[in-house]
């Protein structure tokens, strides 16, 4: 008798190649637009928005895709799910309105048509990492860990590496309507520091536990 792995049964193999299939051509898909947007960055020498964050994001998402990997998945759900919303709300009241409603990605203000056009691939990040573990019916429980761990890297990176102040690592960010927050700024601690602590116990910690109970409630009989 045969003790190994039990074999799935013919409709679930067919489910999760099917699956498979799906991820890799959502891979593939945002694969070239983030190569596309490595391109107009170097050909416009715009070194320092390498290290945006979201940018990052985008790559572990791909690579979550491509192998199918919840944990990747997961950390792309709970790294981004916050600053998304943020970013989709600036966005959309400055092309309908001219002015940001959150008033944090204050950078949009300056974008000429390309570099605006160029970052359009965050209206994906969001859904597609949604999607993709919504239909694994699973949510890690290191995604909160990965988030912090990628959001540190991105901060170092960006700290070491670039020269203004992308991610804001060297300076209190803009905060918008959400300004009041800025009094944690005034210690001796770095600011990528403090962004760091309050990503990770303000917005990736909450965020994580907030998709494991949904997760949970879904995969209920």
């Amino acid at each position: 008798m045969s003790h190994g792995k039990p074999s799935l049964k013919p409709h679930e193999q067919h489910s999760t190649t099917s699956s498979e299939r799906y991820f890799r051509i959502c891979a593939g898909v945002l694969l070239i637009i983030a190569l596309i947007h490595l391109g107009i960055l170097l050909v416009q020498h715009d070194y320092p928005s390498l290290f945006w964050f979201c940018y990052h994001v985008l790559i572990v998402l791909i690579i979550g895709l491509f192998f199918r990997n919840n944990f990747l998945l997961s950390t792309a759900v709970t790294a981004t799910f916050v600053i998304s919303i943020l970013w989709i709300i600036d966005i959309l009241s400055f092309s309908i309105s001219g002015e940001l409603s959150i008033g944090i990605f204050t950078y949009l203000l300056g974008l000429n048509a390309i570099k605006l056009l160029n970052t359009a691939y965050h209206f994906l990040i969001l859904p597609v990492s949604i999607l993709a573990v919504f239909s694994m019916k699973q949510f890690h429980k290191h995604s909160w860990i990965g988030a912090s761990a990628l959001i540190l890297i991105s901060f170092l990176l960006s700290f070491f590496l670039a020269s203004n102040n992308t991610n804001c690592v060297n300076a209190e960010c803009n905060l918008g309507v959400l300004s009041p927050l800025n009094f944690l700024y005034n210690t001796i601690i770095p600011p990528f520091v403090i962004n760091w602590i309050f990503m990770t116990f303000v917005v990736f910690i909450p965020t994580h536990f907030f998709f494991r109970k949904i997760l949970i409630w879904i995969r209920k009989p």
